[in-house]
């Protein structure tokens, strides 16, 4: 199916155990229709990945108990300081509430939301829709127009 979109983009999604999350096939295939690849990464690949300064897509989902409890050693340990920094775009895919740091980053808009259960692909059109904004604020020229002089 084409899309019209140009390039081949891709979000991480973080993998918090052993194992991929359940959803991931499903989501895979929703995030192709928007040209975007859905790249699993667990902690330590991050870390690597994130030598650059480029902004990028982070995607978690927590679904139960025991992946809650690895998301929150991890975002203690790491996740909070990448999001202060801006480093990275948090989609929180969670079955919980919002993180604790949510109130201190809510101005920097690189954490989103989104309550399970849900609709997976509204949840990726929504994923997407924000991918393809932030894309466009970061390529979009930071000055103003330049001054005319009358003629």
């Amino acid at each position: 199916m084409k899309t019209g979109f140009a390039v081949n983009d891709y979000i991480f999604i973080l993998q918090l155990g052993n194992e991929l999350p359940e959803a991931y096939p499903q989501l895979a295939t929703y995030f192709n229709v928007f040209n975007i690849t859905l790249v699993p990464v667990r902690l330590q690949d991050l870390l690597d990945i994130k030598k650059d300064k480029d902004l990028f897509h982070v995607m978690v989902v927590v679904n139960d108990l025991k992946s809650r409890i690895k998301f929150i050693e991890t975002q203690n340990r790491i996740l909070n300081f990448y999001l202060k920094s801006r480093r990275f775009h948090l989609h929180d895919v969670t079955s919980f509430g919002k993180i604790d740091i949510f109130t201190k980053i809510a101005r920097f808009n690189v954490y989103n939301h989104y309550s399970l259960p849900a609709n997976l692909k509204m949840v990726t059109c929504e994923i997407a829709k924000k991918y393809y904004q932030t894309g466009k604020l970061l390529h979009k020229w930071p000055g103003g127009t330049r001054a005319k002089l009358p003629a």
